[in-house]
């Protein structure tokens, strides 16, 4: 069959449609500085990139965050822990992207235990701890706390022995002189 339009007519040859991200990838990943920080932080890559840079995301299902990608469909995450994190990207385009989220995998790396540091003193009478700036004179094993290069706090146990001392007293007659053994010195008046 023939089908006749009336002139002019208007025909949209492929059509304009939108660049949608369907897959994401992290990178430069930054660990977590101290033990129970939250200093970590990732940049998403979305591919392909999209042709509205607007998107929103959450981390490990919680609040969603607006987001505008950079050129290259990048973004930048912060505030994250130790540990494995799922961050959910959702194009922002109205129209023909899907509104499934696409799940970008995320690993921190940093320390998993509080640190910590044991220092063994032997002193005679007293010991004044610089962690504390406390002086002890019995032995025993005390705890306190101190700050690395990082800025991290450190759990510090300070194991003591204290040895008291003792003195005595020496009661000594001599002819002319004496050397008293204790100190080699020797003596020639009481």
């Amino acid at each position: 069959g023939t089908l006749v339009l009336p002139s002019p007519y208007n025909v949209t040859l492929n059509p304009l449609t939108d660049v949608c991200f369907t897959d994401g990838a992290a990178s430069n990943l930054g660990n977590v500085t101290c033990f129970g920080g939250n200093n970590g932080s990732a940049t998403i890559t979305m591919n392909p990139i999209p042709s509205n840079l607007n998107a929103t995301y959450s981390v490990d299902g919680g609040a969603s965050t607006p987001v505008t990608l950079t050129a290259g469909g990048t973004f930048d995450v912060s505030g994250l822990t130790v540990g494995p994190h799922s961050i959910s990207v959702v194009n922002n385009t109205t129209g023909s992207c899907p509104t499934t989220p696409v799940l970008v995998p995320v690993t921190i790396s940093g320390p998993t235990s509080q640190p910590t540091n044991t220092t063994t003193q032997t002193a005679c009478d007293t010991y004044t701890w610089s962690v504390t700036g406390l002086s002890y004179t019995t032995s025993g094993t005390y705890t306190g706390t101190s700050t690395d290069g990082n800025g991290c706090t450190v759990n510090e146990t300070l194991e003591l022995t204290i040895n008291n001392s003792t003195s005595s007293t020496q009661t000594i007659t001599a002819c002319d002189s004496y050397t008293w053994a204790a100190n080699g010195t020797t003596y020639t008046s009481s």
